[in-house]
């Protein structure tokens, strides 16, 4: 515990000497009063030295603190010195010194615990202000504890300008003086441990309540913030709500569509085989043609090889006619009959080459319109065999689409059905957002009136704490 020292003034004495009985009950009551008038120890200390010096005549009085950390005696510079006493170098070396235990008059007392005094310092071998006590005039000394319970908290000593012991009725007294002055010490003592605890405890309930304070503060900045961002979350699910009727309505209208989509392609298909079909019959009825008309260009070409077979004999005829004419005329009027008949056969041979000319010249015609029309039967052939590939490849095709087309309808039958389990749960969200915005707004509520009841507990704790230190 570390008392508050400050330097103390000389006061006058009221009596320079002793002379005069010694009022003890007067002096009891006066120390009394001290002790029970006075809050803090230094003060009662220097009026105590001032009250005993001045009643019992003595010229010096000062006092010490038992400091625990140390282990000595520490001045207190409370001084009484009488008017005129050469007290100067005294002091100092009383200010500079520290006393343990057995060390000078206050160590005496400080390791008996009793009342102590010296009849005559000069000649006292433990007293080693001495020489600083002869400077100041001073010869007897005496010096008692001040106790609390049966701890020596402080020494005071009184110095006489004359040798001698102190008054019997001191003596007696001197107990009870120490117990006087260890009840104030014990207050202040006591007061300042109060002190120290009632600050301590501000510092932490201040500390507490600000972080309370802080903590409702920030609580009720989240609580407004959570009924805001409940507020935008209840308008969020709201559009989201709305947003999934909106889709399943249009996925309803899309998986409608894809439906007939899909009795539309599964007809196209239908026909596509039909149309196919119908191609495979009409390649198959085109190489049927193409084989007949092979056969009737043969045929043409075998006409034609008679024709020209024909034609040579026509060109026989006509040389057998020339040789028949020839002969005729060597035999004169006996082959008349035969010229006759050369010129029959020469006719005759002339008719046929112009005929096998004729039919020639038809085969010939026929023979190209054939080659015609096997080249168009062909190219026909060629063009159904090509329409044949693409229809099948179409038909590929549309087997392909539908069948994209019915799982586009199965996807989008199970987004449907999806979608209308996220609307449902859409609206349980929104149910849900809407409980949290009424426990949100019940948070705030709690929460602004947490913050003015911590507001109302600082304010009553500041009265308090006021209140409790002027008691």
């Amino acid at each position: 515990m570390n008392i508050h020292l400050r330097h103390v003034k000389v006061f006058p004495a009221k009596r320079p000497d002793a002379t005069g009985d010694l009022d003890m009950f007067s002096l009891l009551d006066g120390i009394a009063q001290i002790t029970t008038e006075s809050k803090e120890f230094s003060d009662a200390m220097e009026r105590f030295l001032r009250t005993i010096c001045e009643n019992l005549g003595w010229v010096i009085g000062d006092a010490y603190l038992w400091s625990k950390e140390e282990g000595t005696l520490i001045p207190m510079d409370v001084w009484y010195v009488r008017d005129g006493v050469e007290a100067f170098a005294f002091k100092e070396a009383t200010n500079k010194a520290r006393f343990k235990k057995g060390i000078g008059l206050p160590g005496r007392v400080l390791e008996t615990g009793k009342p102590t005094w010296i009849e005559d310092v000069a000649r006292d071998d433990n007293f080693p202000r001495a020489p600083h006590a002869f400077s100041a005039g001073v010869k007897a000394g005496m010096a008692f504890p001040v106790v609390v319970g049966t701890d020596v908290v402080a020494v005071t000593e009184f110095f006489a300008s004359e040798a001698g012991p102190p008054p019997k009725e001191i003596q007696k007294s001197l107990v009870y003086l120490g117990a006087q002055l260890g009840r104030v010490f014990e207050r202040e003592k006591n007061q300042r441990f109060l002190e120290s605890m009632i600050g301590e405890f501000q510092d932490k309930v201040s500390h507490i309540v600000e972080n309370l304070a802080g903590i409702a503060q920030e609580t009720l900045a989240d609580a407004k913030s959570m009924v805001s961002g409940s507020r935008d979350a209840l308008a969020s699910v709201g559009s989201v709500e709305q947003f999934c009727q909106n889709v399943s309505n249009n996925i309803g209208d899309v998986a409608a569509a894809t439906e007939e989509m899909n009795t539309s392609v599964s007809g196209l298909n239908s026909n596509m085989t039909t149309i196919g079909d119908i191609v495979k019959d009409a390649a198959l009825r085109t190489r049927n043609i193409d084989e007949e008309a092979t056969k009737l260009a043969d045929g043409a070409k075998q006409i034609d090889a008679i024709n020209n077979l024909i034609t040579e004999i026509s060109g026989q005829t006509h040389l057998l006619a020339l040789n028949a004419t020839i002969e005729a005329a060597r035999a004169g009027d006996a082959g008349k009959g035969f010229n006759v008949v050369a010129g029959e056969v020469k006719s005759l041979a002339t008719r046929t080459a112009g005929a096998s000319q004729e039919i020639s010249g038809t085969i010939g015609a026929a023979l190209e319109q054939v080659q015609q029309v096997v080249s168009a039967i062909e190219k026909i052939e060629t063009t159904i065999e090509r329409t044949n590939t693409g229809m099948e490849e179409i038909s590929h095709t549309v087997s392909q689409q539908a069948a994209a087309i019915h799982e586009v309808s199965q996807s989008t039958a199970q987004v449907s059905n999806d979608t209308t389990e996220l609307f449902g749960r859409a609206q349980n969200l929104n149910q849900s957002v809407q409980d949290l915005d009424s426990s949100a707004s019940r948070v705030l509520e709690r929460n602004t009136a947490l913050a003015d009841s911590v507001e109302l507990l600082n304010s009553e704790l500041d009265r308090f704490m006021a209140k409790l230190r002027t008691t």
